[in-house]
């Protein structure tokens, strides 16, 4: 493989810190992820920096440190990854307690993904003991004894203890001294289940068992790069027995991880490990005489694009190909929304949306391939992006008034929710470049200024809910509630982010074993947790109302759609 070709993809983590790998079958995805991990290990000039290449449908990882063979890990020993570590830092000599930070950002992390499991670890057997517990089993159904110390003849003992050092002496002969790798620190890890019950790791679900060994591989790494380690994981096919729900909560963690001491490859097949909220990560590779290519999507991106000359091209049309799918629906109406929320609220009344499909951005990010194919589609595209007031829009399509100069012909396609609905103008910046007040208003602002008989009275409510929230947590965290009641009931700037800044004045009980940046991040997992939970139980509510009350919405949807035939 052309090292010109690695070298590239290695420059770019310094950028993105993080590279998706999309192809088809046999292009080329998991021999050029081996052949990262060897090149890196080779050129490298920094000593402190380490790779470690996750095979997913193998269940194994392969660590490899600056310049040094590679070693290939099970995934039962988990904890050998640490201690090679370990090593590589003389300073480290607490191990215990960089053990349990790694523990306590699993269990963190894991809750993201269930919040009924947690998992723990124990010392294992050593390689004698593991040997001699199968030889006495073995003994004992054949001599038909309960103990070992049971049987008469002396014989048996002593022949027992010679085939196990001949074991153990022929182990060391074929696989040297590393048979006793750490012997006495192997460390196994445990599920354990709220409802009861504990498994070894190797024993739970495929999709939990490599949920676990992935966020262990990143919580080690987070811990370890704390102390100056860099490192570069590779990931084959993290998507591998993972639901689709679970493949996307995993790349927004990474996403959340990453940082210029942590990068991330990661080869897949599936659309829900596709981002495109960073179109610069998405690398498309294949296979053509005999060499392995490999292009960033934006490259393959016309400069310059004439409507009338291109309207059909497809921006995503690669990745579609490297996936299999078929992912333009811009051809027909749709409607766009930046959230689930909205995607479910909205579905309740689809019938009287002019749309054949409503797409969830999942968070506004997403929103640029949309618009750049939604003006490169045909003259009778018709689409409305509704987002929220609150969104800094000219952060998300910044450039492309230079690339395409279009934006003027699809600003029509666009509405902002808050206590009203917004047109684009009225949240775009300013030509002189001063920005108007910015609308701090969301979804949110729009149910309790449409649903309820007055704007106060919908607040109240909200602020009601906020408080169910907050003794929910209250009930299974151990969190000091502050003022965060009295100011649910006393506020008077009636807007949604006054009461998620309500929610703010929770926090967990400290805990002396946390740093105080750790503490900040447990606070701010906390805070996010209880808004997605506050904004979840306020759709559940609203689903139930009456419905009636979007016909304003529907209306300027459909009116958008109208007009946005005569724009394109």
């Amino acid at each position: 493989m052309r090292n010109e070709l690695l070298e590239n993809i290695t420059n770019q983590l310094k950028h993105t810190h993080l590279i998706t790998l999309i192809g088809e079958n046999m292009s080329g995805k998991s021999t050029l992820i081996k052949e990262l991990r060897q090149y890196i290990s080779r050129n490298s000039v920094e000593e402190n920096i380490f790779t470690l290449q996750v095979d997913a449908p193998q269940n194994r990882i392969i660590f490899t440190a600056h310049n040094s063979n590679a070693l290939e890990i099970r995934i039962d020993d988990l904890s050998y990854v640490f201690h090679k570590l370990a090593q590589a830092d003389n300073t480290l000599s607490d191990i215990d307690t960089y053990y349990e930070r790694i523990v306590l950002g699993v269990n963190n992390s894991i809750k993201i993904f269930d919040e009924n499991v947690v998992i723990s670890f124990e010392n294992s057997e050593s390689n004698a003991g593991s040997i001699r517990r199968h030889l006495d089993r073995i003994l004992k159904s054949n001599l038909n004894i309960k103990d070992i110390s049971e049987a008469d003849d002396q014989k048996v003992l002593h022949w027992r203890n010679s085939i196990e050092q001949t074991i153990m002496d022929k182990t060391k002969e074929i696989f040297g001294d590393s048979v006793e790798k750490d012997d006495e620190d192997k460390k196994i890890i445990f599920i354990d289940y709220h409802s009861g019950g504990r498994k070894k790791l190797t024993q739970v679900s495929s999709g939990l068992e490599i949920l676990v060994l992935l966020l262990f591989i990143i919580e080690l790494i987070k811990t370890f790069e704390s102390i100056g380690i860099r490192f570069i994981l590779l990931i084959d096919e993290p998507e591998s027995y993972l639901h689709p729900t679970w493949q996307e909560k995993f790349l927004s963690y990474v996403q959340a991880k990453i940082s210029q001491n942590f990068m991330v490859v990661y080869a897949t097949h599936s659309q829900y490990m596709v981002s495109t909220n960073d179109l610069d990560a998405i690398n498309i590779v294949s296979f053509s005489d005999d060499e392995i290519l490999c292009s960033k999507l934006t490259d393959l991106i016309p400069e310059k694009i004439d409507v009338r000359r291109d309207r059909e091209i497809n921006i995503l049309k690669p990745v579609e190909d490297s996936l299999g799918l078929s992912l333009n629906v811009f051809s027909l109406p749709f409607l766009t929304v930046e959230g689930d929320e909205e995607l479910a609220l909205l579905h309740k009344c689809a019938e009287s949306i002019n749309v054949t499909k409503i797409i969830s951005l999942k968070g506004a990010g997403n929103i640029l391939p949309y618009i750049q194919a939604s003006i490169m589609c045909s003259r009778d595209f018709r689409g409305v992006f509704l987002l929220d007031a609150d969104l800094k829009i000219e952060n998300y399509i910044k450039g492309m008034e230079d690339k395409l100069g279009l934006i003027d012909s699809i600003k029509e396609n666009f509405l902002f929710l808050g206590k009203r609905i917004y047109s684009f103008d009225e949240v775009y910046k300013l030509e002189n470049n001063n920005y108007k007040l910015r609308l701090e208003e969301c979804l949110e602002d729009f149910i309790a200024s449409h649903f309820y008989d007055n704007e106060e009275q919908g607040y109240r409510c909200l602020a009601e809910v906020a408080k169910t929230v907050i003794d929910e947590f209250q009930n299974n965290h151990s969190i000091e509630l502050n003022n965060s009641l009295t100011c649910l009931e006393n506020f008077t700037d009636f807007k949604f982010k006054v009461i998620i800044s309500c929610l703010k004045n929770v926090r967990y009980v400290p805990n002396p074993s946390l740093s105080g940046t750790e503490q900040k991040k447990e606070n701010t997992r906390l805070h996010k947790m209880m808004q997605d939970r506050l904004k979840t139980k306020i759709l559940h509510n609203t689903l139930s109302m009456d419905l009636r009350k979007l016909e304003p919405l529907i209306q300027r949807v459909n009116q958008s759609l109208f007009s946005s035939t005569g724009n394109s």
